[in-house]
Protein backbone atom coordinates (compact mmCIF):
# COMPACT_ATOMS: atom_id res chain seq x y z
CA UNK A 1 0.00 0.00 0.00
CA UNK A 2 3.31 2.61 0.59
CA UNK A 3 4.30 1.69 -3.14
CA UNK A 4 0.66 2.50 -4.45
CA UNK A 5 0.76 6.07 -2.14
CA UNK A 6 4.29 6.95 -3.84
CA UNK A 7 3.35 5.86 -7.11
CA UNK A 8 0.23 7.83 -7.30
CA UNK A 9 0.96 10.95 -4.89
CA UNK A 10 -1.00 10.50 -1.95
CA UNK A 11 0.11 12.16 1.21
CA UNK A 12 1.69 14.98 -0.90
CA UNK A 13 0.75 18.78 -0.38
CA UNK A 14 -1.17 18.59 -3.39
CA UNK A 15 -3.05 15.16 -2.19
CA UNK A 16 -2.74 14.51 1.47
CA UNK A 17 -5.29 11.58 1.94
CA UNK A 18 -3.68 8.23 2.09
CA UNK A 19 -4.68 4.80 1.76
CA UNK A 20 -3.46 3.22 5.14
CA UNK A 21 -5.50 3.86 8.34
CA UNK A 22 -2.92 2.29 11.21
CA UNK A 23 -5.23 1.08 14.14
CA UNK A 24 -3.31 1.13 17.53
CA UNK A 25 -5.09 -1.83 20.25
CA UNK A 26 -2.19 -2.48 21.94
CA UNK A 27 0.96 -0.56 23.09
CA UNK A 28 2.04 0.80 19.21
CA UNK A 29 5.27 0.27 19.93
CA UNK A 30 6.40 -2.20 17.00
CA UNK A 31 4.78 -0.31 14.37
CA UNK A 32 7.44 -0.44 10.92
CA UNK A 33 8.87 2.65 10.69
CA UNK A 34 7.67 3.27 7.21
CA UNK A 35 4.83 3.91 8.73
CA UNK A 36 5.36 5.18 11.74
CA UNK A 37 5.06 9.17 10.32
CA UNK A 38 0.72 8.46 9.32
CA UNK A 39 -1.45 9.28 11.96
CA UNK A 40 -3.02 6.31 13.92
CA UNK A 41 -5.89 5.73 15.30
CA UNK A 42 -5.90 5.24 19.25
CA UNK A 43 -8.03 2.30 20.26
CA UNK A 44 -5.69 0.97 23.53
CA UNK A 45 -8.41 2.08 25.46
CA UNK A 46 -10.75 0.35 24.20
CA UNK A 47 -9.32 -2.86 23.93
CA UNK A 48 -11.07 -4.97 26.84
CA UNK A 49 -12.92 -8.54 26.63
CA UNK A 50 -15.62 -7.59 28.22
CA UNK A 51 -16.42 -4.15 26.75
CA UNK A 52 -20.22 -3.50 28.37
CA UNK A 53 -22.06 -2.34 25.18
CA UNK A 54 -24.15 0.15 27.18
CA UNK A 55 -21.66 1.70 29.08
CA UNK A 56 -19.46 5.34 28.09
CA UNK A 57 -16.70 3.30 27.05
CA UNK A 58 -18.51 1.27 24.15
CA UNK A 59 -19.94 4.79 22.73
CA UNK A 60 -16.49 6.40 22.53
CA UNK A 61 -15.41 3.70 20.28
CA UNK A 62 -18.76 3.53 18.48
CA UNK A 63 -17.50 7.14 17.68
CA UNK A 64 -14.03 6.56 16.90
CA UNK A 65 -14.95 3.47 14.80
CA UNK A 66 -17.14 5.85 12.72
CA UNK A 67 -14.40 8.01 12.17
CA UNK A 68 -12.33 5.20 10.91
CA UNK A 69 -14.73 3.81 8.29
CA UNK A 70 -15.56 7.16 7.02
CA UNK A 71 -12.15 7.74 6.10
CA UNK A 72 -11.71 4.19 4.78
CA UNK A 73 -14.87 4.44 2.84
CA UNK A 74 -13.29 7.63 1.34
CA UNK A 75 -9.78 5.91 0.83
CA UNK A 76 -11.68 2.88 -1.04
CA UNK A 77 -13.61 6.00 -3.22
CA UNK A 78 -10.55 7.40 -3.71
CA UNK A 79 -8.27 4.45 -4.37
CA UNK A 80 -6.47 4.01 -7.68
CA UNK A 81 -7.81 1.21 -10.16
CA UNK A 82 -5.64 -2.23 -9.54
CA UNK A 83 -2.41 -2.84 -11.90
CA UNK A 84 -0.71 -5.94 -11.99
CA UNK A 85 2.82 -4.46 -11.55
CA UNK A 86 1.93 -3.52 -7.85
CA UNK A 87 2.85 -7.14 -6.42
CA UNK A 88 6.19 -6.40 -8.08
CA UNK A 89 6.87 -2.57 -7.02
CA UNK A 90 5.84 -4.06 -3.34
CA UNK A 91 8.49 -6.32 -3.43
CA UNK A 92 11.13 -4.49 -4.84
CA UNK A 93 10.87 -2.09 -2.57
CA UNK A 94 10.64 -4.35 0.44
CA UNK A 95 13.68 -6.15 -1.28
CA UNK A 96 15.55 -3.01 -1.20
CA UNK A 97 14.51 -1.82 2.06
CA UNK A 98 15.65 -5.67 3.25
CA UNK A 99 19.31 -5.45 1.52
CA UNK A 100 20.56 -2.33 2.73
CA UNK A 101 23.73 -0.98 0.30
CA UNK A 102 25.54 0.46 3.04
CA UNK A 103 25.75 -3.04 4.71
CA UNK A 104 28.95 -3.60 7.09
CA UNK A 105 32.09 -4.56 5.85
CA UNK A 106 34.67 -6.49 8.10
CA UNK A 107 38.04 -4.25 8.27
CA UNK A 108 40.37 -5.80 10.26
CA UNK A 109 41.40 -9.80 10.70
CA UNK A 110 39.72 -11.56 12.99
CA UNK A 111 41.73 -12.45 15.97
CA UNK A 112 41.85 -16.42 16.96
CA UNK A 113 42.55 -17.17 20.91
CA UNK A 114 45.42 -19.49 21.06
Amino acid sequence: MLEREKKFGFRANNNPKGLIFPAIINDGDTIPVQISTIQKFELQDFFKITLNMDGQKYTEFEDKIKILVGKITTALNDAPTWQADWQIDAVNSFTQQLYVQNSPNQTQLPRFSS
